[in-house]
């Protein structure tokens, strides 16, 4: 799209397949752009900031008359999701193959192969036991939605409202 020709063109490496959702509200820093590697199918969500630097020396300014400076490159490995309202520091690395949950602040980084959520974001299990634990909840999601549509709507549900839920099917 747009945006990843617009990084590029900052000097920013961009794989291919990446998806910025909600774009107006997505900030990536490109102010140090050659410390941005994103790899490639990565899907950013709403909200979504890539920091590079900090300013804490606007402190250190004022106080002790002294600029020090703050950077750090952000490494984004390939197929990661972000859920909406992430925030990567700068220094981090995120390995392949991640899920970063939603409302997550990721200031340390993340091996591949892993879920991570929180403020700090921390791993919080394999992808490999995520799945399999979605593969189990998604049959009885799939139930308390069509339960939901016949309780709400008084109908049969219509198989075109199962879109996420077609593999069970």
């Amino acid at each position: 799209g747009g945006y990843v020709k617009y990084l590029r063109r900052k000097g920013v490496q961009v794989g291919d397949g990446c998806i910025f959702r909600n774009r107006d509200t997505i900030r990536v820093d490109i102010t140090r752009p050659s410390l941005v590697t994103i790899g490639n199918n990565v899907d950013f969500n709403r909200n979504f900031q890539l920091l590079t630097h900090d300013y804490a020396t606007g402190v250190f300014l004022r106080k002790y008359n002294d600029f020090v400076n703050s950077s750090g490159a952000v490494v984004i490995g390939n197929n990661i999701v972000f859920g909406t309202d992430v925030v990567v520091l700068k220094g981090v690395e995120i390995g392949d193959n991640c899920i970063i949950g939603a409302g997550s602040i990721v200031s340390k980084s993340i091996p591949a192969n892993s879920v991570a959520i929180g403020r700090p974001a921390k791993v919080v299990c394999s992808v490999d036991d995520f799945y399999e634990r979605r593969k189990r909840e998604s049959i009885n999601e799939a139930f308390e939605y069509a339960n939901s549509i016949i309780q709400r709507f008084h109908r049969e549900p219509y198989y075109e409202e199962f879109y996420e839920e077609f593999p069970l099917f």
